[in-house]
């Protein structure tokens, strides 16, 4: 299957494959890909979107497996007294682990997340809002926890702290405790930039119970970066792991005075695509362009978005979730990626 084909081939039975897929863990493919008339599409649907359609349809669905991800999907969207009217109807033993969560007056995480105030990694600012979870962040920042290098995770637990999960998002940004498994919870990462930090991520993936990704076409290549992941250390495709930041400026009104903005590493070998791309932008006769080599500051990026009419990011694999381009649609500016075919050859 070639990397920007990524739902099920011509001849393939839809249906199977999406009900293969979602058990696996892949449930940004099912969204995308799946079929329709298939409980597990609908469940996926419900899980990530929240779409209303789905979510109803999936109301009436009674295979068990259906009614676990139908409660999930009402917690994730806010419904904690929906979900556990489900949920307390479901014989499964995860139905009657997540009810056991909700019902906790506290949900406390350890955490290793980004604390990068005003960004798209700005998950601290969301989680805190949350007065049902209790989260002890480990890192660097000055309102955190303190990290260091090789730490014993004992060290970040006490009389009044048991963790009743342990998440980390973009694992390879982190210095992980080599003993994570000691922890008596689950212990669940999230990584996006595989690829790049390969040789050092690699070794530290079996600490994990599970994997995080954002789309299907990562979900296949971490299936095979370690010995141990797969069935025994699954898996997920789950795109929510992104935000925006709270303090987004206004969607301006009016024309906008420059047709295209792009930023970044403009002229480099680590992205030639967009030397080649910029060659064809100064092509374009009379085109109001903005080029910034580097990164602009927060508030004069968001500026130069909201002046845009449109920008380009570059993925490289088609259809995972680009942060650039969650900020260019949250200022009103069109994007352009690359296309993603459906089918494989």
């Amino acid at each position: 299957m070639s990397a920007d084909r990524l739902g099920p081939t011509a001849g393939e039975d839809r249906a199977k494959w999406t009900a293969a897929v979602f058990a696996a863990g892949d449930y940004a493919g099912a969204a995308m890909f799946g079929d329709p008339v298939t409980w597990q599409w609908r469940a996926a649907r419900a899980m990530l979107l929240g779409e209303g359609a789905p979510m109803s349809a999936l109301a009436s669905d009674t295979e068990p497996e259906a009614r676990l991800h139908f409660g999930a999907a009402r917690w994730i969207h806010g419904d904690d007294a929906g979900a556990l009217e489900v949920l307390d109807e479901c014989e499964l033993p995860h139905a009657r682990g997540l009810a056991r969560l909700i019902r906790r007056e506290r949900i406390q995480v350890l955490a290793q997340l980004p604390c990068m105030r005003g960004s798209q990694w700005d998950l601290m600012a969301a989680a805190e809002s949350d007065p049902r979870f209790e989260i002890r962040n480990v890192g660097y920042a000055v309102e955190g926890v303190r990290n260091q290098p090789y730490a014993d995770v004992r060290r970040f637990l006490d009389a009044d702290f048991v963790p009743d999960f342990y998440v980390s998002a973009m694992v390879e940004w982190h210095h992980l405790p080599p003993n994570l498994q000691q922890l008596q919870c689950p212990i669940l990462g999230h990584i996006a930039d595989h690829d790049l930090h390969v040789q050092t991520l690699q070794p530290w993936l079996g600490l994990f119970d599970e994997l995080v990704v954002t789309d299907r076409s990562e979900w296949l290549d971490v299936q095979n970066l370690s010995p141990g992941l797969g069935s025994a250390r699954p898996v997920t495709s789950f795109p929510k792991v992104f935000g925006l930041p709270t303090d987004l400026p206004a969607i301006p009104e009016g024309e906008r005075f420059l047709d295209f903005f792009v930023s970044g590493t403009m002229l480099d070998d680590y992205h030639p695509d967009k030397a080649a791309l910029m060659h064809e932008l100064l092509s374009i006769p009379d085109i109001r362009l903005r080029v910034v080599r580097g990164h602009a500051g927060v508030e004069a990026y968001h500026a130069l978005l909201g002046a845009s009419q449109a920008s380009f990011t570059y993925v490289r694999r088609p259809g995972a979730l680009p942060t650039r381009g969650l900020e260019s649609l949250a200022m009103g500016c069109a994007l352009a990626t690359q296309r993603l075919r459906i089918e494989s050859s």
